[in-house]
């Protein structure tokens, strides 16, 4: 990363990059002269376990920080301090619905407090709502818990960069848009019956390749720089919107073999919930439940019911499949 100042340019960080592409190292220069070192070290689901410091103001020390994680990639519970290899101070954060931090607490109480504007600058205060140029715990998590790439590492100076570290690109609140275009491209979509599809983790809505979670930064979180994740209510809508189309298909089904959904409806229904505890054998059980209940229209009624089971059977799919990649769900 360069900056241009008064027609000259000149280097303010350097960053290294292991081959599964988690940045290790970040270096970051003060007129031109090496000022503070960070390093990385991960667990396999890309969370920094232990950062080590280095800078100019601690020269000398040998410091790092340890980090232990909630149920979600970026919910930061709290961190402790080691010093020449003897464990400090631990601190620990409030969160907002977005997982950035709120508050920093010690043993004591409130340390620090955090305020976020639309598009996630960071303002930094004491436990009693006074203004500070940055955070006396060098506390470098900022909107959606990611790290705040400062170039500093000094509590008292006001950070000359606040980009932000998340995986796969960096993040620019100021600009409010990541500051290189999507790796993924743009996003690929189909229509089926009716209703609109993406193509699973594959590229960006639209056209904007350095849109952050679609102008929403308030509503949305993107943890890896990739895409924005899907909430609970959207998968919730999603599954209640592909029940709702089975239904409608069953009544033009058997509108189409002369039954009336009051004739046939209940029966089939009732052989879908059966057909389901089956597994493997659902067709068998089709027949079977089929013969049992006398559903109308023999053979014709069947298949509709076959298609409606079928249909309801990939709406819980789906539903499972986007749950496990929703992270605003009411469970967690």
């Amino acid at each position: 990363m360069e900056i241009c100042t008064n027609n000259k340019t000149m280097t303010s960080a350097l960053c290294g990059y292991d081959a599964l592409g988690r940045r290790i190292e970040a270096r970051s220069f003060a007129d031109g002269q090496l000022d503070a070192v960070r390093r990385y070290w991960y667990n396999d689901q890309w969370q920094v376990l232990t950062q080590g410091l280095w800078s100019q103001a601690y020269a000398g020390l040998a410091l790092s920080r340890n980090y232990i994680y909630g149920n979600t990639i970026d919910e930061v519970l709290g961190f402790e301090w080691v010093v020449d290899g003897t464990p400090g101070a631990r601190y620990y954060y409030l969160h907002d619905h977005l997982y950035s931090p709120a508050a920093m607490l010690t043993e004591w109480g409130v340390a620090e407090r955090y305020e976020y504007d639309a598009y996630g600058r960071r303002s930094v205060m004491s436990a009693g709502f006074a203004h500070r140029s940055n955070s006396h715990y060098l506390s470098d998590l900022g909107l959606t818990g990611r790290e705040i790439d400062a170039l500093d590492l000094d509590a008292a100076a006001t950070p000359r960069l606040q980009h932000m570290h998340y995986r796969h690109r960096d993040y620019s609140p100021k600009l409010g848009r990541f500051m290189q275009h999507d790796p993924l491209g743009i996003r690929p979509y189909v229509i089926v019956d009716g209703f609109l599809f993406s193509v699973p983790l594959v590229g960006h809505w639209g056209n904007n390749l350095y849109g952050y979670v679609e102008g929403s930064p308030v509503l949305y979180l993107d943890h890896d720089g990739l895409k924005r994740k899907v909430t609970y209510q959207e998968c919730l809508e999603t599954y209640q919107g592909r029940r709702q189309k089975a239904m409608s298909n069953l009544g033009n089904c058997l509108f189409d073999c002369g039954i009336t959904i009051g004739e046939a409806g209940p029966a089939i229904i009732a052989c879908s919930a059966f057909a389901a505890k089956c597994g493997p054998f659902a067709a068998a059980c089709w027949s079977a439940c089929g013969a049992a209940t006398g559903i109308a229209g023999g053979a014709c009624g069947i298949a509709c019911g076959w298609e409606y089971y079928n249909t309801k059977k990939s709406a819980t799919e789906a539903y499972d499949r986007c749950m496990e990649d929703a992270v605003l769900c009411e469970n967690q």
